[in-house]
């Protein structure tokens, strides 16, 4: 996610990165994105955040 102004120009934006919906708010405008490596649900690869100091089960 982006949050920019309504008065900038959109972002050009990097290869592989997909402008999924952008919204309004006042002065403030938030642009969601898909990135090459968001494939999994929420966005989380499989076992991210089971590194150190995160418990299973």
């Amino acid at each position: 996610m982006l949050e920019r102004s309504v008065r900038s120009v959109e972002p050009e934006w990097p290869a592989g990165l997909e402008v999924l919906e952008a919204r309004t708010y006042g002065e403030t405008v938030l642009y969601y994105c898909l990135g090459p490596d968001d494939g999994a649900p929420g966005g989380l690869e499989a076992g991210a955040g089971d590194g150190p100091g995160h418990s299973v089960g």
